[in-house]
């Protein structure tokens, strides 16, 4: 038999692949989800695979809060909109506060073969406001915002204030608290960004106001699209922009890799790095 047909060597190659697309920290987390089941029924065992769990979660929040820790700012940990109070009534469509990843995102960044100056950056459910401030070291001409949480946004609004102060020299940044479907769609180049803030018909309403502003204003425009829930870009498939998936290499301080996608308008000529 040919031994690199054993199921053991099946099963090696299919961790290590898992290996390189989520890092050993992601790894762990689906070795532990497969055993629960099994560990769960040995008594004694189940409290085992929760104590598991917490030191996992505390790992990634520890590695993931090294952002804050060297800028003194406050974007760690994962939060319910529940708990929130939220400007506007689409609550039930949207997902809860999860930082990104500062590695991730200048990956993503990376691709954008665009002059910055000349374009405009939305962030769609800031959040506490990593991603606006991780924007701000690439020159665009002005940096916005939109979170329907008012705790989110406050915390947001004092990372930019000390993240301005530490750059010295003037801010880019404006952090709004509105509903993203009644935030008015600037008339100049975008790149717009969504770390999957949203489904259904906010994001139909909200992809709605961007492409009858592209119709009305025909423009440079770059949709970008990051996070777990694939089904939430729908809305962006039905679109005439030109779209691809970038391949990005994992972040080791996050349990999973998420998918991220290019939609940019017929007006900006962008290479797909696939080609």
């Amino acid at each position: 038999m040919n031994s690199n047909s054993t199921p053991d060597h099946g099963i090696m190659q299919k961790f290590f692949a898992y290996l390189r697309q989520h890092g050993p920290l992601g790894t762990v987390r689906r070795i532990t989800i497969a055993m629960r089941d099994r560990l769960d029924k040995i008594p004694g065992c189940k409290s085992l695979s929760h104590s598991i769990d917490n030191l996992l979660n505390n790992v990634q929040y520890y590695l993931d809060a090294s952002f804050d820790r060297k800028y003194g700012v406050n974007t760690s940990g994962s939060i319910l909109l529940q708990d929130l109070t939220i400007a506007g009534n689409n609550v039930k469509e949207c997902f809860w506060y999860e930082p990104m990843s500062e590695k991730v995102f200048r990956q993503i960044i990376h691709h954008l073969n665009i002059s910055f100056d000349q374009f405009e950056f939305i962030d769609f459910g800031s959040g506490k406001g990593r991603v606006l401030l991780l924007a701000s070291d690439y020159g665009f001409k002005k940096i916005t915002g939109v979170e329907f949480a008012q705790e989110l946004h406050r915390i947001a609004s004092k990372n930019i204030a000390i993240w301005n102060r530490n750059a010295q020299k003037p801010s880019t940044i404006e952090n709004i608290c509105m509903d993203a479907i009644e935030f008015p769609i600037p008339k100049v180049p975008l790149v717009i960004f969504f770390y999957s803030p949203f489904k259904g018909t906010v994001m139909q309403q909200v992809v709605n106001n961007v492409l009858t502003s592209h119709t009305m204003n025909p423009r440079e425009i770059v949709l970008i699209f990051y996070g777990p829930y694939s089904e939430t870009k729908r809305p962006l498939n039905l679109s005439e922009f030109q779209c691809w998936e970038l391949e990005l290499s994992a972040d080791w301080s996050k349990f999973i890799k998420y998918r991220c996608f290019f939609f940019v308008s017929n007006e900006l000529i962008l290479k797909n790095p696939k080609e």
